[in-house]
């Protein structure tokens, strides 16, 4: 099964991957996040959008190869549709 993932980096150079479809609570609303320090979380997307900027290949690269490492057949895209997060909702409630 392929994960839909969005990499973003902070202005410190941090880089975060966001699972769009994953959720990180019972209704749906907290994306699952991964980040080398700290590792799994949950936030909501629109927080970090608003904190951070679309990562490079260049820049996402190790934790790509990170995440593949842990089992992850990953997809990468560039942002969040009204569908991932609808599939986000509807896998929280179930």
């Amino acid at each position: 099964m392929t994960t839909k993932v969005i990499y973003r980096i902070y202005p410190d150079g941090d880089t975060i991957a966001i699972f769009p479809e994953l959720p990180d609570d019972i209704y749906g609303y907290r994306s699952t996040i991964y980040q080398h320090i700290g590792q799994h979380g949950g936030a909501y997307h629109s927080d970090i959008v608003a904190t951070t900027r679309m990562a490079s290949p260049e820049d996402y690269s190790p934790l790509h190869n990170e995440l593949s490492n842990r089992g992850y057949d990953l997809v990468i895209v560039k942002r969040e549709s009204q569908a991932m997060r609808d599939n986000r909702r509807k896998d929280a409630q179930q």
